[in-house]
């Protein structure tokens, strides 16, 4: 089975509102809504006041605009009614109010920086293992110089070697904890200080190489202007849009053919998402259908966007050890990754939780949440590239 490779990225940008759709070999593999709304996102930064503790060492924080959340893990000491920075680490998902961190990240292009760590400077620097040993250590040393305390950073891609490039990184470097510093001066009232990069700019920031199809010359100008290199970006094509929408209407339809009539249902409830792998009037041997239906689960859980309890009947006349091994290929380069059991449980379902990471795709295209009141560009890249 192959893992997805994002190749290409149907995208429409209309007043208020962008969608994308990404594309395997053909294949929707992820949708992307993006809008502005009241609602903290995920990488959201506030200033935050402090308030009840929670439970086991939790504490609820007032983010502004009546909203409260919930940090889990707390890293520095907080008292009842102090202020500071906090990120939001999973926006609103269901009843569920955001999740946040008191570890606050800025990304720029090639690293970013980080508040709240300890230590020796080059300590707090943190490169990729696919550097060479000796190339990790020198950019250590080069960004340790004149590294405030507290202050960390994780670098995402190397500049390369000579004075520009070094000047290149520092120049960055310095220009977020610049920005850090600016956040943290803010005024101390709960309230937003910077949006992240939303849902479609994330997922082209992911799928690094695919070329992107715009539905009109307004949707190729939006593109444009979040794209590193435009020679990603294909001439305007009017069928774009009606593509997204076939494929939006393929991700709500709880049912999916899957091999010679053989087809899958998935069924999210409030609690949790129930598939079921039904045989129908396929003749094909039961093992494949397992193997196909694995493939499509983890192809309609990004599609549809669903996070949470993933409960999945598979075909009991065959075993799914082979199965679950595939599917947790699929899990694990996930941009929401999950890990799948190894085998069923003694009632012979399959059983994983998949994160949630924001709104499912039925709740973005609920009335109440389609409603779109204006658009602003921010950039907070990631650097998830499947």
């Amino acid at each position: 089975m192959n893992v997805p490779h994002l190749d290409r990225i149907l995208l429409e940008a209309s007043p208020g509102e962008i969608r994308a759709v990404a594309l395997a070999d053909g294949v929707p593999w992820d949708i992307a809504i993006e809008r502005v709304t009241a609602a903290a996102g995920a990488g959201d930064i506030y200033m935050a006041r402090a308030g009840a503790q929670g439970p086991n060492g939790s504490r609820f924080f007032d983010i502004g605009e009546a909203e409260q959340a919930l940090l889990r893990k707390p890293r520095n000491e907080w008292t009842n009614g102090a202020y500071g920075l906090i990120q939001v680490l999973r926006g609103e998902a269901g009843d569920k109010g955001p999740r946040i961190t008191d570890r606050v990240w800025l990304d720029g292009v090639w690293l970013s920086l980080g508040q709240g760590a300890s230590g020796p400077a080059e300590d707090r620097i943190e490169a990729p293992r696919s550097f060479p040993k000796l190339r990790r250590a020198a950019l250590r040393r080069q960004l340790a110089r004149d590294l405030p305390r507290s202050a960390a950073i994780r670098l995402h891609a190397d500049p390369g070697q000579g004075i520009e490039a070094a000047r290149t990184l520092l120049d960055e470097r310095d220009r977020l904890i610049a920005a850090m510093s600016a956040l943290t001066a803010s005024e101390h009232r709960p309230k937003r200080l910077a949006r992240a990069a939303g849902d479609v700019t994330q997922l082209i920031s992911r799928a690094k190489v695919a070329r992107i199809a715009p539905a009109d010359p307004a949707s190729a100008a939006w593109a444009a202007s979040v794209l590193e290199y435009q020679t990603r970006l294909d001439a305007p094509d009017a069928a774009v849009a009606a593509a997204i929408d076939d494929a939006m209407d393929e991700a709500l339809s709880p049912e999916a053919e899957i091999l010679d009539g053989a087809r899958i249902w998935v069924e999210p409830t409030h609690a949790l998402i129930a598939v079921d792998v039904d045989v129908a009037q396929s003749t094909a041997d039961v093992g494949v259908i397992n193997d196909s239906a694995a493939y499509e689960i983890a192809r309609r859980l990004r599609l549809g966007r669903h996070g949470g309890m993933v409960v999945v009947d598979f075909l009991r006349r065959a075993p799914v050890r082979e199965s679950l091994r595939r599917m947790a290929d699929l899990g694990e380069v996930d941009p929401w990754p999950w890990v799948p059991p190894e085998k069923p449980d003694a009632l012979g379902l399959t059983s994983f939780a998949r994160p949630r990471m924001g709104a499912s795709l039925v709740e973005l295209t609920s009335s109440e949440m389609a409603i779109a009141v204006s658009y602003t560009h921010l950039t907070l890249p990631t650097n998830r590239e499947v």
